[in-house]
């Protein structure tokens, strides 16, 4: 004969205590805790860098605009360190009249002064510098490039090279950006023959490789 225990027959009918219930919604606690906080760090990443790409692509593409109005330059009219009012020729050698500066937290370019007529090339700016360079390389005052109130400037032929140096807002912190611009007729004021020539100068900080003028 089979006998069998009571207990096992009803079965363990014992419950949770309630020790047990809080440690399992600390445990549950911790661990929601945990995964928002790794969710909300790789969100906030990944629209960071989002942000910081769109800023960098819209520096790039101004930093490229003012690349190409400085290489064309034919004359200054007024060299500030937030502005240049100055003209550019194209390649039928037909000149304009152009304006480019900063304006409050944005740089502009236009065809005439002021520079906050002109259309907005960049904006979410903090701060927007020009430097002059003359043809030795050496670091000069904006007064050098400005005309007095005329065009035509025949210190102008004198001007190397414009750093352009700008830093955008950006939620991680301010971005810097900078280049330098070589105005293309730089390499054709004495007449000569021609040779290569490689030169790092001290206050662009660049080296540059270019065609210049041999003294004969």
């Amino acid at each position: 004969m089979i006998f069998f225990s009571r207990n096992l027959i009803k079965g363990d009918q014992r419950g949770f205590t309630l020790v047990e219930i809080i440690v399992v919604l600390l445990l549950s606690s911790i661990l929601a805790a945990t995964t928002g906080l790794i969710l909300t760090t790789f969100v906030k990443s990944y629209v960071l860098s989002r942000q910081s790409a769109d800023i960098t692509q819209k520096a790039q593409l101004a930093l490229k605009r003012l690349k190409i109005e400085f290489e064309h330059l034919s004359d200054v009219h007024t060299a500030t360190s937030t502005s240049l009012y100055y003209k550019v020729k194209n390649d039928s050698g037909v000149e304009s009249i152009r304006v480019a500066g900063l304006d409050g937290s944005t740089v502009k370019l236009g065809d005439s002064l002021p520079a906050a007529g002109g259309r907005i090339l960049l904006d979410q700016v903090q701060n927007f510098t020009l430097s002059y360079f003359d043809e030795n390389g050496n670091l000069a005052g904006t007064t050098n490039w400005s005309s007095s109130g005329s065009w035509n400037n025949p210190s102008f032929t004198r001007l190397y090279a414009i750093r352009i140096d700008f830093t955008l807002d950006h939620e991680s912190g301010p971005i810097p950006f900078s280049t330098t611009v070589y105005p293309s007729f730089r390499t054709s004021r004495i007449p000569g023959k021609k040779k290569k020539n490689v030169t790092k100068h001290p206050g662009c900080g660049e080296k540059t490789e270019a065609w210049i003028e041999e003294e004969l």
